[in-house]
């Protein structure tokens, strides 16, 4: 039971260690604090932080007074409570403690100062070194953690009083289409609850922000804006340039999928390319715009588009062959940029004509 008591105990304090290093990168103060209160703060951190040094310092040298001439037991075990003998984790020393009612907890489930006094006892043939348990009084944890917080504390006043935002300047966050909303990606230079940050569009008929906090946007109609984020108490001004664009898929390939045999019927896939990754933006009325370069040499009986893909389009296409000849059919997007596969009308040795699609006979 002992034993799985220190393990409960070394987790709780693993535990509070991580959770103490955690930070998030952008977090807006509740309050807005101005430049005069944060250097005032710091200013009285400081004078604290003086205060918890000199109290850590006594708190050091009684605390090497009272370790003076003991040993540190550590992950020990209990072999006896009487007599009590305990055993060194780490050094598989054993002492026989003299005193067992002085030992505090820890002790009593391994942990802690004895004192050898330089006689030795034999316990079941195990041979101990007497010594006397040594309770530490000296608390240098509390003022250690009091010195380390006010240091954080004087830290994030000088990063509140130099704070900047940084934003993400990849395209994907400097590009948003008509009519579409967004999030623009944005944080602090470092962690800092004394700033918050009120963020303007350099034209709102262009880019609209509906959330001056976080830096939600709109846009209203094709242009390039420009985005301001001003923190409240460093005073600090970042800027984006932001373009609000009509935005098309490109068409980036075409290839011949299967063919259906004996009906000339083909499916084409054509491969589209949207500037945002998770949204396909709508081609020319819908669909790209499917032809054949000669409708002397063939022609299209019937079209039909599946949606594949959120990065593809499945045509299902019935072909008629009509003279002997080359060409291509083609995909042409919005833009304007066109895709083409090589398209073949043959005669078979039956007589009849056959379509050749990429170099693929079409049945």
């Amino acid at each position: 039971m002992k034993k799985i008591v220190k393990k409960i105990i070394c987790f709780a304090m693993a535990v509070f260690m991580l959770v103490s290093v955690i930070q998030v990168d952008t977090v807006q103060a509740e309050t807005n604090y101005s430049k005069t209160q944060v250097t005032k703060m710091m200013k009285k951190y400081k004078k604290d932080l003086s205060v918890a040094q000199k109290k850590l310092n006594a708190e050091k040298k009684k605390y090497q007074k009272q370790i003076k001439g003991t040993k540190y037991i550590l992950y020990g075990s209990v072999i006896s409570t009487h007599p009590y003998i305990i055993c060194d984790g780490i050094t598989k020393s054993y002492y026989w403690v003299t005193n067992p009612k002085a030992m505090t907890t820890v002790l009593s489930m391994g942990m802690g100062h004895v004192k050898p006094t330089g006689k030795y006892r034999t316990y079941n043939r195990i041979t101990c070194a007497e010594a006397k348990a040594v309770k530490i009084t000296a608390n240098t944890g509390k003022y250690s953690s009091k010195v380390g917080n006010l240091k954080d504390k004087i830290a994030e006043c000088k990063n509140a009083l130099n704070q900047k935002v940084v934003f993400d300047t990849s395209d994907e966050n400097k590009i948003i289409d008509v009519d579409a909303s967004k999030d623009i990606a944005w944080k602090f230079q470092a962690y800092d609850p004394y700033n918050t940050v009120k963020f303007t569009s350099s034209d709102p008929s262009i880019l609209k922000i509906t959330d001056d906090k976080y830096c939600t946007v709109k846009g209203m109609k094709e242009g390039t804006v420009t985005i301001t984020a001003t923190t409240s108490c460093s005073k600090k001004i970042s800027k984006l340039s932001v373009t609000v664009e009509k935005q098309y898929s490109e068409i980036t390939g075409m290839y011949f999928a299967r063919s259906y045999s004996g009906t000339n019927t083909i499916c084409l896939r054509v491969n589209i390319y949207s500037k945002s990754s998770d949204t396909v933006y709508p081609l020319k009325d819908g669909d790209p715009h499917i032809y054949i370069g000669d409708e002397k040499i063939a022609s299209i009986d019937s079209i039909e588009c599946g949606k594949g893909s959120y990065a593809d389009l499945s045509y299902t296409i019935k072909l008629r062959p009509e003279i002997e000849g080359t060409t291509f059919i083609c995909a042409e997007s919005a833009s304007g940029k066109i895709e083409k596969l090589p398209l073949e009308v043959f005669s078979t040795d039956e007589g009849t004509l056959a379509i050749k699609l990429n170099g693929s006979i079409v049945e």
